[in-house]
């Protein structure tokens, strides 16, 4: 457990809110803003079948590993604290946690590294 604890890096979850700027046109353009901390270790998936859904050239691909208590879901955002990275999460984090009965108590999830859109 003490490996996977020195790779966690921390996160923030980031939250779109729809529609609560003015987009300077008479419209609305959504904001992001902080959501809460969290700790994940972050792997760029380099197996063939992850380069494959890559599609080679699109996103990069990375395996998150959380804890049990943080739920990621499909699309959400997060930014890794460290270096100020934005990845979006491309799978369902309920899907894939260690049994309650195991000892590491994690998550894992899929997630591309993304630009926030303006």
């Amino acid at each position: 457990m003490s490996l996977v604890r020195e790779a966690m890096a921390a996160c923030v979850r980031l939250v779109e809110r729809d529609g609560d700027l003015s987009d300077g046109m008479g419209g609305t353009r959504s904001r992001w803003i902080i959501g809460d901390y969290f700790e994940a270790a972050l792997a760029l998936e380099r197996s063939v079948p992850g380069r494959r859904a890559d599609g080679d050239c699109a996103n990069d691909v990375y395996s998150v590993l959380t804890g049990r208590q943080v739920a990621l879901g499909f699309h959400d955002v997060f930014r890794r604290l460290t270096d100020g990275a934005v990845f979006r999460v491309t799978s369902e984090g309920i899907d894939d946690a260690t049994p309650t009965s195991a000892g590491l108590g994690l998550r894992h999830v899929t997630a591309e590294r993304w630009v926030l859109p303006e």
